[in-house]
């Protein structure tokens, strides 16, 4: 049960309420579950208006402090998603935590799409909604085939069946711009993001280890 959305107002990222290591995640591999590859990345909410303008807003509700977006992305973003009506999109901004990747927007989730707040869809529609406009074209190097190229500079995370959660783990933990994964409960349905903490039922984040986390 969709919402019309006619105007612009912030959207907080749906938000994983719990954290696991890897071997931990075994129970979740029952056909209910898929994951996608978590980046070193900083969350970021995408807002399309009717008009075609672009807007990039952290998780806290803010402009970013540190990073201004190149035109390049701008029309990007525009030309790709303007559609006459709002579009709101939930993603990471690849720039300030590895050398490796500028001015890159990891796209994982749609939550306004043609001016319909999409409350009450389940996961797995919405991404496939996003994913039937982005289109894209091939995969990412280095990432497996779990992350695609929609163009340069955009980028979409692919769905990741539980058989494949090893294979992906493995490459995550090779190569430094991944993190881990999200598991994400394909069939739950999108709640209202009034608030930081939202939606974090259906989702489990599982970090690689470091120095400053667990998992």
């Amino acid at each position: 049960m969709s919402i019309p959305y006619t105007r612009w107002s912030y959207i907080y990222p749906p938000r994983p309420s719990t954290a696991a290591p890897f071997e931990d995640i075994v129970r979740y591999r029952d056909g209910r579950w898929e994951a996608q590859m978590k980046l070193n990345g900083t969350r970021n909410i995408i807002a399309v208006s009717p008009g075609g303008e672009v807007g990039f807003w952290n998780r806290h509700k803010e402009r970013h402090r540190a990073w201004q977006p190149p035109q390049r992305i701008m029309r990007l973003v525009s030309s790709r998603f303007a559609c006459g009506k709002w579009v709101v999109l939930d993603s990471e901004l690849l720039h300030s935590k590895h050398p490796s990747v500028k001015d890159t927007l990891y796209l994982f989730g749609a939550l306004v799409l043609d001016g319909e707040y999409l409350v009450g869809e389940t996961y797995e529609a919405a991404y496939n909604r996003l994913a039937n406009v982005c289109e894209p074209k091939e995969d990412v190097p280095g990432l497996g085939g779990f992350v695609a190229e929609v163009d340069r500079g955009l980028w979409l995370a692919r769905m990741i069946r539980h058989d494949r959660w090893d294979e992906a783990w493995s490459v995550a933990a090779e190569n430094p711009i991944a993190e881990g994964l999200v598991l994400k409960r394909v069939k739950a349905r999108l709640e209202m993001g009034r608030s930081e903490n939202n939606n974090g039922s259906w989702m489990i984040r599982c970090r690689k280890p470091t120095k400053n986390f667990q998992f």
